[in-house]
């Protein structure tokens, strides 16, 4: 059950809890909701809420930072990303969504690290570029999996010389969920 205030309006306002996973606003401005005239393309950053919400303290959140290789799989704590920081009752509008996530034990699939994040694919942007983490181009590629250079149609002018089957074959093996799926049969 989500914590909810009502405020002197009549209008609920939602707070994250502890444990959920959210997405926010990149360069957000709280003149964004008085000026829908200048409203862009957004930009979200991934964080972990570490705290539930506390009145003139506000909420304190990590970020996440997606794991090389993966799709939706998100992991924080790492000293690189840096540290928490609070989002302070100001800035609750700064918060866009709640992203459903699982959290992962590392028995899923080979290099799943424990306590990793697998986040609904349908609550993240389509466009990777829109996605902000804190070691985005800065994780080093520990495994053969690579990510694609460009997402988009394919090219006639592409060399089927040039194309490795067995790379993309790998890479398209990542593109699955690390949850092995049960399929049970009806009677």
């Amino acid at each position: 059950m989500p914590k909810l205030a009502k405020d002197r309006k009549g209008a609920y306002i939602i707070y994250p809890r502890k444990g959920e996973i959210w997405a926010l606003f990149r360069g957000w401005d709280v003149g964004w909701s008085s000026q829908p005239e200048k409203h862009q393309h957004f930009n979200y950053e991934v964080v972990e809420v570490l705290s539930d919400y506390v009145d003139d303290v506000g909420i304190r959140v990590g970020y996440l930072n997606k794991l090389d290789g993966y799709v939706s799989l998100f992991q924080g704590g790492t000293d690189l990303s840096g540290s928490s920081f609070f989002i302070k009752q100001n800035e609750i509008y700064r918060l866009s969504h709640r992203i459903p996530s699982f959290r992962l034990s590392g028995t899923e699939r080979e290099g799943v690290p424990a306590g990793a994040f697998e986040l609904d694919l349908a609550s993240l942007p389509e466009n990777p570029d829109d996605l902000w983490y804190p070691l985005k181009g800065m994780v080093s590629r520990s495994s053969k999996l690579r990510t694609p250079s460009k997402v988009g149609t394919c090219s006639s002018s592409i060399d089927p010389k040039e194309v490795n089957v067995v790379e993309d074959f790998e890479m398209a093996k990542a593109r699955k969920s690390p949850r092995p799926i049960n399929v049970t049969k009806k009677k």
